[in-house]
Formats: structure tokens, sequence, C-alpha cells
């Protein structure tokens, strides 16, 4: 049986060494887990790469073989990436601790939906890839009702205001446009700074639809 150690040393050192796709990669992955007995080692690994994977750089010292073609993931993502999504989606709504998360990430990628070994390393390829992995328990959180809202929305105006101008205003570097948005942010306390955060949110979301939209008309 696999130590915790060599579980993780192996997936580390396919990460950082191997050359080829990624979800090539991944597919040893999927076979060194294969060979771990204990789900809660394979559970620590997988919480690993779902911390890890976007700051992983590797060395390409070790070249592997396509074990999936890219025709092969292109097909696994027209057939049944939206069902990874969705089973990854009721997983994170249920807000599981972060180990019971990981857990429950294996069951998904080993559920039977998945024919064969190929896809079962693509799912969880997937779910790394995932804009919540790494997944995080969220503790119970305050809400308020549609009324409250309103009236914190309406004494809140100037300051939502000051922070969108903020963002468009284009200080010299990020952390001066960070450090104007918390003062903006500080200078209210309770509810109403709840309400500016998710002002601040919505804007930042509404920024990022109008430049895709912009980068699409620019294609045409």
């Amino acid at each position: 049986m696999t130590s915790d150690i060599e579980t993780l040393a192996a997936v580390e050192g396919i990460m950082l060494h191997s050359r080829g796709a990624d979800f090539n990669k991944f597919f040893l992955v999927y076979q060194q887990f294969k060979t771990e007995k204990e789900p809660g080692k394979i559970a620590k690994a997988i919480e690993w790469l779902a911390t890890n994977f976007e700051f992983i750089k590797s060395d390409n010292t070790e070249e592997i073989k396509e074990y999936i073609t890219q025709a092969e993931a292109n097909a696994f993502n027209e057939r049944f990436q939206a069902t990874v999504h969705s089973m990854l989606r009721s997983l994170v709504e249920s807000n599981p601790k972060e180990s019971d998360f990981y857990l429950r990430v294996w069951e998904i990628t080993n559920n039977a939906f998945f024919p064969d070994e190929k896809a079962h390393s693509l799912a969880l390829y997937t779910i790394i890839n995932a804009r919540v992995t790494p997944f995080f328990h969220i503790e119970s959180v305050e809400n308020i009702g549609e009324d409250e809202w309103e009236e914190v929305i309406r004494k809140t105006r100037s300051s939502r205001q000051k922070i969108q101008f903020i963002l468009q205003r284009g200080l010299k570097t990020k952390y001066q446009q960070a450090d104007a948005l918390l003062q903006a942010i500080e200078a209210v306390d309770g509810k109403e700074r709840r309400v500016l955060l998710a002002a601040l949110v919505d804007t930042v979301e509404y920024f990022a639809q109008r430049k895709v939209a912009e980068a699409l008309n620019a294609k045409r």
C-alpha cells in the first residue's frame, strides 16, 4: 500500500516533470490514485491538485504518451462536461466540509456514468479546472429581507458610485486601486459595508462581461 507521502509525491512528480497535454497528465494521476487503497489519502492528493494546479509549471523533463487524444477530450466535453459540472454544482451547494468535498470529488470521478478510465480521468481534470475549486466550506452567513436591502441600497448610493468611479479611473497600480476600494468600503459599517461589497462584486462582473462582449464584437 502506498503511503500518503508516496501518493502525493507521485502526483507532484507527474505534474512538475511531465511534458504533454494536462489531460494526459491527469490520466497518469488517475492511474496513481487507483493504486491507493485509502480514499482519505486520495482526497488529500486531490485537494493538493485543486490548490496548486493553476500555479504548477512543469519543467517538461519527461515526455508522456498520448493516452488521450485531443479529439477524445473534445468528444468527452461535448458528451459529459455539462454532467460533470452539474454533479459538481450539486456538491458545492451542499456545502460540505473540505475533507468531505474532496472525498466526494473522487466519487464523482468514479461515477459509473463515465464509461472508461479515460472518461474518469477527464472528469477529474474538468473538476480541478472548475471555478469552484479549490473548495472552501462556508459557515452560516447573514441575510436580509428585500425591503431592508432596498433601504441600505438607498443609503449607500454615493459610496457605490465612488466604487464604480475607482474601478474606472485607472490608478497607476492595482495596489493603489485596492487601497482606494478598501478605504471606501471601510468608511461604512455593518450591513452597509456588506452591500458595498456586493456592489463591488456586481461592478467587477459587469466590466468583465463588457470586455467579453467588446472582444466578440471586435472579431466580427
